[in-house]
């Protein structure tokens, strides 16, 4: 009975009717009735409210996916630990990253790593801040490459570097012209100088957007935003274009290279630098493979200068 408790009661959740999840999980309703009220027989609990619309677990109903869930994952590890010990360096690593880290960091650690584990497949999944955290804790990625400034129980992160926000302009921004000469590689700029003026952010669910928001609301100004996108890269390149400032990151100021030449400047009220570093699900076994790209994004942290942990 336990073979597809946690597929047809998770299903049940997601769609609320027994007849649409039957649909999902292309099996016919009778059929998956039936299978509910043998497994209320077996557990000797009722499992689904069907008087709720949408249908709910019960809290018994709770416990027995929660619980089945959990046996399920480490069956999973179990079977990931005898594959990697029959196989030896050989198997998948799914990492989940950004697009921007995608193309600023992945790509100076994957040739070298792919080169030294040519028995390995990896595979990128690509996602905002809050997807990434939920494809770690769903187990949806072998770990995800993003901030470790999270608070999830069911989570662990493993920081390697942090960064820096910054603020990017394009170099005849008439905003510049109020900023005193500086020496700095980023000089300080008041972000109250921005209240009003053409500003191009990242959608929401993002750590910049966040970050945005925030400082918005620390110097009680509005910038008009005249641009939302779900890349940072991209808003990096409009700013270059001169459509209007954007939030970017020092990894970012480091490694793009706009068409027209770029102002960064350091973000005043300043912000804590954010950690970025690995997250990955507790309770899955995280594999050699995973654990030696970890040691890669350490390696890769000496020389990539941002501060490392």
């Amino acid at each position: 009975m336990s073979e597809h408790l946690v597929k047809y009661l998770s299903a049940i959740v997601k769609t609320g009717s027994f007849s649409r999840a039957a649909e999902a999980l292309e099996i016919s309703q009778p059929s998956l009735s039936q299978y509910v009220r043998r497994l209320e027989a077996e557990r000797r609990a009722v499992l689904i409210d069907r008087k709720a619309r949408p249908m709910r677990l019960t809290p018994a109903g709770r416990a027995v996916l929660e619980t089945e869930t959990k046996i399920e994952k480490m069956r999973e590890s179990c079977a990931k630990i005898v594959d990697e010990l029959n196989r030896g360096d050989r198997g998948r690593l799914v990492i989940g990253a950004s697009h921007y880290r995608s193309i600023y960091f992945l790509t100076s650690i994957l040739p070298a790593f792919i080169k030294a584990h040519p028995g390995i497949e990896v595979l990128i999944v690509e996602g905002t801040t809050r997807e990434l955290e939920q494809f770690a804790a769903q187990g949806q990625c072998d770990l995800c490459v993003m901030p470790t400034s999270i608070h999830n129980e069911s989570l662990a992160t493993v920081t390697v570097y942090h960064e820096r926000y910054l603020v990017v302009v394009d170099a005849a921004n008439p905003v510049i012209q109020k900023v005193p000469a500086s020496t700095e590689t980023y000089p300080p700029i008041d972000f109250s100088l921005f209240d009003g003026e053409p500003f191009i952010t990242v959608r929401r669910g993002q750590r910049l957007r966040a970050v945005f928001e925030k400082v918005c609301l620390e110097c009680h100004v509005f910038p008009r935003v005249v641009l939302e996108t779900v890349s940072p890269v991209a808003a990096l390149l409009m700013a270059g274009e001169g459509l209007g400032a954007a939030i970017v990151t020092e990894t970012m100021a480091k490694h793009a290279y706009p068409r027209h030449p770029v102002r960064y400047f350091a973000l005043t009220p300043e912000q804590p630098l954010s950690p970025v570093g690995v997250v990955y699900r507790k309770d899955l076994y995280l594999s050699r493979a995973a654990r030696e790209f970890i040691d890669a994004m350490r390696e890769l942290a000496r020389t990539y200068g941002a501060s490392r942990t």
